[in-house]
């Protein structure tokens, strides 16, 4: 019920889009959540409407996305209403911070699980132990596999020759180590900053895929 609630009140996503703010208003933000917390659903209805420009605008900027700009905004608003309804806000007069510094964090965590989900796509050679041939196939000929070998491509020269001798070739890291002149420790300092940069090309590329940029 509430989900839908969000649906009918929640603005489509623009670029542009800014939180309204009037230096006139001045809402009782202690009523309002003494109301949450009593289960008030008009109380909560009031939080979207007076938070929705503010948190669209905040999840935007983080997600340079807007086609995840609603259901981020949704599950904010779930958040904050039941960290409310929980007791988690102590201050009243300072919920705009609170709502700001929810919709920040969950945005982020979002991102943080894309990111990680893509390099767990790169890593599923590595965590097969001794894949059959017929699995090993079944990898090299997805159409995944061939867009991990194409943002590695596009990865700087040291790190696109560790990680496609590692991930697409299957190459012992030790054998890597020797070849290159690292340590193992060095190695995995450039095998992680080569995932980082992997995830963003990884994003970019879908993102223009779907014509987002």
């Amino acid at each position: 019920m509430f989900k839908s609630l969000l649906k009918r009140r929640l603005p489509p996503a623009a670029e542009n889009e800014r939180p309204i703010t009037n230096a006139s208003v001045h809402p009782d933000y202690g009523s309002m959540v003494s109301r949450i917390v009593a289960g008030d659903a008009d109380a909560e209805a009031e939080l979207v409407t007076l938070f929705k420009g503010r948190i669209v605008h905040i999840i935007l900027r983080i997600t340079n996305n807007p086609s995840l700009v609603e259901d981020f905004s949704q599950d904010t608003f779930l958040i904050i209403i039941r960290k409310i309804r929980d007791g988690d806000v102590k201050k009243p007069e300072s919920l705009g911070s609170f709502v700001a510094s929810v919709a920040r964090n969950h945005a982020i965590e979002q991102i943080r699980g894309i990111k990680r989900a893509v390099i767990e796509d790169l890593e599923l050679a590595e965590q097969l132990p001794d894949p059959s041939p017929s699995a090993l196939e079944q990898l090299q000929t997805s159409e995944k596999y061939d867009e991990i070998r194409e943002v590695i491509g596009q990865l700087r020269p040291r790190d696109k020759v560790l990680t496609g001798r590692f991930y697409i070739n299957e190459e012992p890291k030790d054998v890597i180590c020797a070849d290159l002149g690292l340590t193992s420790a060095q190695f995995d300092r450039v095998l992680h900053r080569a995932r980082k940069r992997f995830g963003a090309l990884y994003l970019k590329r879908k993102a223009r895929e779907e014509g987002r940029i």
